[in-house]
């Protein structure tokens, strides 16, 4: 690539940069406006990730993600935009297309007009499925591991040293 066609940071607006930083990250990132939630935003993370597309930009919240139980996630926006204030949304668990469960954390951030009255959030997601499943799994091998003990027709014992 010839130096000449770099585009330098510096040298790009601030909505065209903004914009490519947005939709350029690895993680699910929406942009939701106003008091009705309006999608203004969704970049290829999040379309890949809950099945939308571009023809969800400029729908309501409920449009744009009809029949997902998305309670949590839904009460922590409207808080965040309502108080003005950085908000989390720890396993918020949704069904993808394909009927898998899927587990997220999500952090809204509040987005300021001039004025610093709140006109939007944005909401950045970050996968944790792998961990929550590992961590359901781990629980349901203890207690199966439990329950052959306090099945067991014989004694056992376990014992354990401090060092070990």
């Amino acid at each position: 690539m010839d130096k000449s066609q770099v585009l330098f940071i510096e040298d790009m607006p601030s909505d065209e940069l903004f914009n490519s930083l947005l939709k350029g990250l690895p993680v699910p990132v929406f942009i939701f406006t106003g008091q009705e939630f309006i999608l203004r935003l969704s970049n290829a993370a999040a379309s890949k990730v809950f099945g939308k597309d571009k023809q969800t930009i400029g729908l309501c919240f409920e449009t744009a993600f009809p029949g997902i139980e998305w309670k949590e996630f839904y009460e922590a926006l409207k808080k965040s935009y309502s108080e003005g204030s950085r908000l989390k949304a720890v396993n918020v668990e949704f069904l993808s297309e394909s009927q898998q469960p899927s587990h997220f954390h999500f952090s809204f951030e509040p987005l300021f007009n001039g004025e610093n009255q709140p006109y939007g959030v944005m909401a950045t997601g970050i996968d944790v499925t792998k961990e929550v499943m590992s961590e359901k799994k781990a629980r349901l091998d203890e207690l199966n591991f439990s329950n052959t003990i306090l099945q067991s027709p014989i004694a056992v014992a376990s014992i354990t040293y401090p060092d070990y």
